[in-house]
């Protein structure tokens, strides 16, 4: 008699999962995954901005009293925009980020529920498939992909 498919057990070695498998479960979150990503890429503009707005501030003090007071108002404005923008984009980065997260985590639990219900009722006999067993593989898997997605 062959041995029914079911949840690992964890002993047993954990299967290699590609991205490529995750991005295809991801595929009905790719607007929200767009958005995270255009985030994700201008919070990493930030911090050169702010170089060059640094060093664009430190060029001021060479200049003369008068235009100094007028440039310094200036780049004291593109500063605090920038600190906004800043906040921004790094909350829409985390926040558009953490919705796919769950969401595939979600589908990826509720995928291997469907598998366990699924299964022949005698598999659940052995010490080994318990129900705490089965949950307790249920939340390791979710916490795997979770720290992959993130």
């Amino acid at each position: 008699m062959e041995k029914p498919e079911g949840p690992l057990l964890p002993s047993e070695p954990h299967p290699k999962v590609s991205i490529r498998h995750l991005d295809y479960l991801n595929r009905p979150k790719i607007l929200v995954l767009m958005i995270g990503t255009i985030s994700f890429a201008a919070n990493g503009a930030i911090f050169p901005a702010f170089g060059v707005l640094i060093s664009s501030v430190i060029s001021l003090y060479y200049k003369p009293p008068a235009q100094l007071k007028n440039d310094m108002r200036f780049w004291a404005i593109i500063l605090v925009v920038l600190i906004i923008a800043s906040f921004l984009v790094t909350v829409a980065q985390k926040y558009f980020f953490s919705i796919t997260g769950s969401k595939l985590i979600r589908r990826i639990r509720l995928m291997c529920f469907d598998k366990v219900v699924h299964i022949e009722v005698g598999w659940f006999d052995e010490s080994a498939h318990s129900s705490g067993v089965i949950g307790a593989r249920f939340s390791i898997d979710a916490v795997s992909v979770h720290a992959t997605v993130l």
